[in-house]
């Protein structure tokens, strides 16, 4: 990063060196494109700080993107981060870089290039700052794997400097118009994915009613260790935990991302993420896509969007609309005195909301919530549940509140002609780092969520029922679709969870790797170093990386194509 910082100077001290201008030019030129260094450098270390904290990935150009599409947005976010320790550390590294610079331009002077001995200087000066931002005179250019030294990703990450990876990152972004996961040939990758993905042709059958309603509630970041049915916190989601004795319940069941654009699309298209990319952000791209909304409103239904927060966020509302979408609800339709949250309308609100709603819709109806209360900066409307501060605490009394706004949706619900001939499946858009505070963001267990189906239409004998076969985002929209008697080939990266004979397997992206759960074998591998820097009872670890391998390579190869 240094070669790169050096460019600009050597060729203006260059350009200067052959001018009759006074040396104070050169210094003056210096001095403000140093002290521009250290502001901007330092403000990007900071925001690397608190993107670290939520995404568990360093600064990249994603981020970049989502701050300026959606600036609001992302100042919402940012105000669950620690403001005060940022502009500490802010303002300590813009003062020590101001302090340093000055003491180190003392008395420096631009060099004449006018003599060969100048020329031949400056010559060799060019050739090492080529070698410094090639990285040295070997093979291999310049990349992570240079500063990985650990076994322990979050030390690795740090080692990695922060502006070199942003810029190595949108690069990266931009230029790539192939698939830079390619392992085997189209041939071999396929296969290795029908091995993946085989299962019979039509699982059990669940349902009583044939043309039940659906309502799908897809949870702002539920993550599994909010509930005492998954072995995480006991007072946070009673009434989730009190709804698995009556639910079909997977105890096993992963995020096919990180975020809420990834599992959007995962959930109603079956679409996994692809690490760098988010397919939500390209509207002629993903109007190409299947969905349980396209699927469902060409069999009569009517379809339905309902959100607290405004829709265009990651171009959600595009992508809705071009899946056939009939209505869209969003923060613009309630009123001012109803936006009591920072994104919109808090979930109490919204699910009130959808109650009345649902009374209108011509039957049979398929609608999709999206909470928003539990997400940052982690804010309720009253008094919180639980006491304290700490980022824990918040996230604990948020889950808490769209918990009791569940229990008060589903009692309401009960009253309604609708309810007797109405699917509920209840799933998290993405897991969260809280409320354990898990360190190593990486691990399976950050993407580990929660699923239920619930209601009338179930056969009594599916009530409560836990499922231990392993489970992914991208298996929901075809399962469904089986269970309603529908074609459901064009999902072709789902399984129907109800006829897995085997443990199953989740695949899941993030930006710079990617993970695979299959039984108990849990793996994650890093695709800018190339090597596994994850993984716990894999008793056949090239196996479970191949599908993996295979898995992104053939996701990624269909994303292009598109």
């Amino acid at each position: 990063m240094a070669g790169y910082f050096l460019i600009l100077p050597f060729l203006v001290g260059t350009i200067l060196s052959t001018l009759p201008l006074s040396p104070r030019v050169w210094k003056v030129f210096l001095v403000i494109y140093q002290n521009m260094l250290v502001m901007i450098v330092s403000l990007l270390n900071v925001v690397d700080l608190n993107i670290y904290r939520e995404w568990g990935s360093k600064l990249n150009y994603r981020a970049i993107e989502v701050f300026l599409k959606f600036p609001r947005e992302s100042v919402i976010s940012a105000l669950s981060s620690p403001m005060v320790i940022s502009i500490i550390v802010f303002v300590l590294m813009v003062v020590m870089g101001f302090s340093l610079g000055h003491f180190m331009l003392r008395g420096i002077q631009v060099p004449a290039v006018r003599t060969w001995a100048g020329g031949g200087g400056f010559i060799l000066i060019c050739i090492g700052v080529f070698i410094i931002i090639r990285g040295g005179l070997g093979v291999a250019t310049m990349n992570q794997s240079a500063v990985y030294f650990s076994s322990n990703h979050i030390l690795n990450h740090a080692a990695l400097n922060t502006e070199w990876n942003l810029l190595h990152n949108i690069w990266k972004t931009f230029r790539t118009t192939t698939n830079p996961h390619i392992e085997y040939s189209p041939g071999e990758a396929g296969e290795i994915m029908k091995e993946v993905l085989q299962s019979p042709t039509a699982g059990t059958p669940i349902l009583v009613s044939g043309r039940p309603n659906v309502v799908l509630i897809i949870l702002e970041s539920f993550s599994a260790g909010l509930m005492k049915a998954l072995g995480g916190e006991v007072e946070a989601t009673p009434f989730l935990d009190g709804l698995v004795s009556r639910s079909i319940f997977f105890e096993n069941f992963y995020a096919t991302g990180d975020r809420t654009d990834k599992g959007l699309v995962g959930i109603l298209s079956g679409f996994p993420s692809q690490e760098n990319q988010s397919i939500i952000t390209i509207p002629e791209k993903n109007e190409k896509l299947p969905s349980i909304i396209k699927s469902l409103k060409r069999e009569g239904y009517a379809t339905s969007f309902i959100y607290g927060g405004d829709a265009a966020f990651f171009n959600i509302k595009s992508f809705l609309l071009s899946q056939g979408t009939d209505k869209l609800i969003d923060e613009g339709f309630f009123r001012r005195s109803e936006k009591n949250s920072k994104w919109g309308a808090h979930d109490g609100v919204v699910l009130d909301f959808l109650v009345d709603f649902l009374d209108k819709e011509p039957l049979p109806f398929f609608s999709t919530v999206l909470t928003l209360s539990n997400h940052e900066p982690f804010e309720v409307p009253g008094e919180r549940h639980f006491s304290g501060d700490d980022l824990q605490s918040k996230f604990r009394s948020t889950a808490y509140y769209t918990d009791k706004s569940l229990e008060v949706f589903f009692r309401k619900a009960k009253e309604r002609e609708w309810y007797k001939n109405t699917l509920f499946i209840l799933v998290a858009d993405h897991g969260h780092h809280l409320p354990e505070h898990l360190t190593n963001r990486l691990i399976p267990e950050r993407f580990h969520i929660p699923i239920l189906f619930f209601g009338e239409p179930m056969k009594d004998t599916w009530r409560g029922v836990r499922i231990s076969q392993i489970g992914s985002q991208t298996d929901i929209a075809k399962t469904l679709l089986v269970q309603l008697g529908m074609g459901a080939d064009d999902f072709e990266f789902g399984r129907d969870i109800f006829s897995i004979e085997n443990s199953g397997l989740a695949f899941f992206s993030y930006v710079g790797g990617f993970g695979v759960v299959e039984g108990s074998c849990q793996l994650v591998y890093d695709t800018n170093v190339k090597r596994v820097v994850f993984e716990i009872n894999c008793e056949d670890k090239e196996a479970a990386l191949r599908k993996g391998k295979a898995f992104m390579q053939v996701v990624y190869q269909r994303f292009l194509d598109l």
